[in-house]
């Protein structure tokens, strides 16, 4: 979907020009996209590392079962992370990437949206620690990001 913008301006020439030069620093959006993907990669790398979703949501501790298997088996390193018990873990597979329309963090791992989401199923229960989307705190970076590209854009 392409956005356009169009204006007319009579008189006030420095405003034309300011709006001028932000409706085609604005048909390029890549630039703001990457800055939002870097900064969603590094908020969920942050998730990961604070095992909660933002501040408010934490995760749901492991079940005593498994932490002590952890312990007893080869992921003593992981044994402190929940979601990184070896070298082949979600973490791993997390990517950003971005155009000019945009801005996307996602994990290549299968099962990582059954940790994310969770699995109420009778067979198989696993309580949700969500560690991918966009939390108060990311929304209010990205406003942040939008408003200094945008401030960039007019000249301000």
């Amino acid at each position: 979907m392409a956005t356009q913008i169009s204006m007319t301006v009579e008189g006030m020439p420095e405003l034309k020009r300011l709006l001028s030069k932000a409706a085609w620093q604005l048909k390029n959006m890549t630039p703001v996209m990457r800055t939002i993907a870097n900064a969603q990669y590094k908020s969920t790398v942050k998730n990961f590392r604070d095992e909660a979703f933002g501040v408010v949501d934490k995760w749901p501790e492991l079940k005593k079962a498994t932490q002590e298997r952890r312990i007893t088996k080869k992921h003593r390193r992981g044994a402190k992370n929940m979601l990184r018990p070896t070298g082949k873990h979600i973490f791993m597979r997390l990517h950003q990437s971005f155009s000019a329309t945009e801005a996307r963090v996602a994990c290549t791992n299968w099962w990582a949206f059954v940790h994310n989401l969770g699995a109420p199923l009778r067979a198989f229960k696993m309580p949700r620690r969500t560690f991918l989307g966009i939390h108060k705190q990311d929304e209010l970076q990205i406003v942040k990001i939008m408003e200094r590209y945008l401030k960039k854009a007019i000249g301000g």
